[in-house]
């Protein structure tokens, strides 16, 4: 792609739904196909940091929470002004992480434009988004119940929170239904226009309520690597981006592997979080 077009980014939000977003957080409102949208943070949902948290029931009849949203560059930078250079508390594979600030050699500069505030943060490796993460009173998505994920489990709903989130317990393909719809999320369909402000397609909620750009827009680090020796450990990302087509736009299809240290143009993530 022309690198002049990876700076060349579209902003509009419908009418039908309020993504209005501060360093503190997002606030979505409207109303979407009879559903409510999140407004704000679920009262039940632990962290106080990011995008709003939705509660989402398992199959197994317990509940955790996984934010609305990506995490918008305008969270992240909130992130790195508090930690002020400072990365300690890290786990041990992510002890050669010395810097939070995002790569910036995939054509993004950091920090964020103001007309980029509301956009998924991406070029994070996955030890940047488990920190923030942290930071926030949340954690990656990873296993129902705790703890990170076995390679083998990302397509398995009973078992990821992600995939569970976004198949609606394994009932969809799609967060919005079974059947692939080309416009509906921000996939290739804007490969040279790229990632759009978090929530601004409202056709792209789902596969629980209130809970948008599971398709598309930014991939998503999971808590789920081969090896917990350090940077180069074989880490996953699903969802699908702003790049990608119909296959890895799926839930279950979207699981790929990246290093750990390996941030990108349309890589980013967002939280989970326990029940209080």
């Amino acid at each position: 792609m022309d690198s002049r077009l990876l700076l060349k980014r579209s902003f509009s939000v419908p009418a039908a739904v309020l993504v209005a977003c501060t360093l503190s957080g997002c606030l979505l409102s409207g109303k979407l196909d009879g559903l409510t949208s999140g407004a704000t943070n679920d009262a039940a949902c632990a962290g106080d940091r990011g995008p709003p948290g939705i509660r989402v029931s398992a199959k197994d009849g317990s509940a955790y929470c996984i934010d609305s949203t990506e995490v918008t560059n305008a969270h992240y930078k909130e992130f790195v002004i508090a930690k002020a250079g400072a990365t300690s508390g890290q786990p041990p594979e992510c002890s050669w992480n010395t810097d939070f600030t995002p790569t910036i050699d995939t054509g993004y500069p950091w920090p964020p434009p103001d007309h980029r505030l509301n956009a998924p943060v991406v070029e994070a490796d996955w030890c940047d988004a488990a920190a923030y993460c942290r930071w926030a009173g949340k954690r990656l998505c990873g296993r129902i119940g705790g703890g990170a994920l076995a390679s083998s489990e990302t397509k398995t709903s009973q078992r990821s929170e992600w995939l569970t989130a976004c198949s609606k317990g394994g009932e969809r393909a799609f967060p919005y239904g079974d059947e692939y719809d080309r416009n509906a999320c921000t996939g290739d369909i804007a490969r040279d226009t790229g990632s759009t402000n978090v929530g601004s397609r409202v056709s792209c909620e789902g596969g629980v309520g209130g809970i948008f750009d599971m398709s598309g827009n930014a991939e998503e680090w999971i808590d789920a690597c081969a090896s917990t020796d350090g940077a180069n450990d074989d880490c996953a990302v699903q969802g699908g981006s702003w790049e990608d087509g119909e296959a890895t736009l799926s839930c279950i299809g979207s699981a790929r592997v990246f290093k750990r240290s390996y941030g990108w143009r349309s890589r980013g993530f967002r939280c989970c979080a326990d029940i209080k």
